[in-house]
């Protein structure tokens, strides 16, 4: 059984998740990691959308939101809890990428996209759809799950932006 510190010693591993306008960070309330043995996790995670002015260069904060996030015992156990937190980080640098890209590309057609990071909370972005790929019985490497969670438009591929064109 994984203790506490180690528990959050992988979530801290996989955290933050950072491009030029989008971050997701565990937020410490007042730690980053709540969690008894025999009972759920819960994480506080903070989702921040930035703004960049391209004539001035400033950087503006768009937007905070903060939630408490509930994690199953039993998914924190797994054996490849540490794989699926790296995939998943790798899974979401992809969603950002891609939103950010899709931003800077076309602003009028991602202010109407309905899957903005900008309309999503934080648990869009971590929810019970991705920890379910800790049941799968393939998915076990890094890419394996990063494709996992991309693969399947009920998990983060539903965020990806359309490519243009």
């Amino acid at each position: 059984m994984r203790t506490r510190q180690e528990i959050t010693h992988l979530f801290e591993g996989a955290f933050p998740v950072r491009t030029n306008r989008f971050w997701l960070e565990l937020y410490p309330d007042p730690d980053p990691v709540v969690f008894d043995e025999n009972e759920d996790g819960r994480i506080t995670v903070r989702l921040v959308t930035l703004d960049h002015d391209e004539e001035t260069g400033t950087i503006q904060i768009r937007d905070v939101k903060e939630q408490q996030l509930f994690v199953p015992n039993p998914l924190l156990q797994a054996t490849h809890l540490p794989e699926f937190l790296q995939g998943w980080r790798r899974a979401l640098a992809s969603v950002f990428e891609s939103q950010e890209r899709f931003a800077r590309e076309d602003p009028s057609a991602y202010e109407s996209f309905s899957k903005s990071i900008d309309c999503l909370m934080p648990y869009d972005l971590i929810s019970h759809e991705c920890f379910d790929v800790l049941r799968l019985k393939k998915p076990r490497s890094v890419s394996d799950i990063e494709q996992a969670l991309l693969g399947s438009r009920k998990r983060l591929g539903g965020f990806l932006a359309p490519t243009p064109g």
